[in-house]
């Protein structure tokens, strides 16, 4: 109903009406004003239409006109057939284009392949580059279903792996540390040999130096024996050998409250004098000396009793008999 009546109106009207009814179009204008050819009209015209331009409340209708940020597709068709646009240049397939892309590079390796220069360092995990058949992942029933296949799986991505570590990457990076160097770890090696008779030590100093070294000590030399290869360079090794010595030494001359309270078990060595073997070496011949005096009988008297006989020091006169010396020594 509506169009028929459209078009009757249309068509009482001359054909330069009709031409300038469908020219006020807002659409037509953009469309002019965007191709460059439209006329615009003043902003005193632009004030007058829109206060002439009423709603059914008696207000004024404000225009809005929002620009999309995107050219309409009428637009772009007049700016190409102007030349102010370019027109765009659709590539078309080609067969051999296609044919020239290379397969992964795992499908074309031979089994002789060199591996170490197709993975020298470590590297995330490449499905195209690996030819390894790996599955790596979880399914509901694995009995029935195998785990993912290498090719876009990522769990494979977040593990590291050891593909830059077989035996022939190892064989080339020791052939290349044998080379000359001019850092050898041996030299900053420091040996210090001291002798424990240079300290001046007395029997207590000597003792707790000797729990102190260890098994650093040498009692058959009397000789102390300290390495050092901790620090980088041979000097600090040095220092750090003397400084080992300087605490060594003083913490051999202190005397603690608990030292005191040390044991005969405590002892490096086994003493003779005051154990109970001195007790029963003195108890022996003391009763061989009573034994041969109540005999009368000189010959049954041992040297070491003479003394008692004769009543020349008793205890002391045994332990210093040579005979008594020298097994205490032992």
């Amino acid at each position: 109903m509506i169009t028929s009546k459209v078009s009757t109106l249309v068509n009482s009207l001359p054909s330069n009406q009709a031409f300038l009814i469908r020219c006020q179009s807002t659409l037509a204008e953009r469309m002019k004003r965007a191709v460059g050819k439209g006329s615009y009209e003043s902003e005193e015209d632009q004030r007058h239409r829109l206060e002439e331009q009423i709603d059914s409340q008696g207000e004024q209708f404000r225009e809005l006109y929002v620009m999309p940020k995107r050219k309409l597709n009428a637009q772009i068709q007049l700016e190409r057939m102007t030349g102010r646009a370019e027109q765009p240049k659709y590539s078309h397939p080609d067969i051999h284009d296609r044919l020239a892309v290379r397969r992964p590079r795992a499908e074309e390796m031979s089994p002789d392949q060199d591996w170490p220069t197709v993975w020298p360092a470590a590297a995330t995990y490449r499905s195209s580059v690996v030819p390894l058949p790996i599955r790596m992942g979880s399914r509901k029933h694995p009995e029935k279903r195998a785990p993912f296949k290498r090719v876009g799986n990522l769990e494979l991505l977040k593990i590291p792996n050891f593909l830059h570590l077989t035996p022939e990457h190892i064989k080339r990076h020791c052939e290349a540390i044998k080379r000359t160097s001019l850092r050898d770890p041996r030299a900053r090696t420091n040996t210090i040999e001291v002798k424990l008779n240079s300290f001046g030590f007395n029997e207590h100093d000597k003792e707790k130096f000797r729990h102190l070294v260890g098994n650093r000590y040498n009692e058959e030399k009397d000789t102390v024996t300290i390495v050092t290869d901790r620090c980088y360079t041979r000097k600090q090794n040095r220092d750090y050998a003397d400084f080992l010595l300087t605490a060594l030494y003083f913490e051999s001359k202190k005397l603690e409250s608990w030292e005191e309270q040390k044991l005969r078990d405590d002892s490096i060595k086994v003493e003779f004098a005051g154990s109970k073997i001195e007790k029963r070496i003195i108890e022996l011949v003391e009763k061989v000396a009573k034994s041969a005096a109540a005999e009368d009988d000189d010959t049954k008297i041992p040297p070491a009793a003479e003394a008692i006989k004769n009543n020349e020091g008793g205890e002391k006169a045994i332990l210093q008999h040579p005979t008594v010396k020298e097994f205490a020594e032992t």
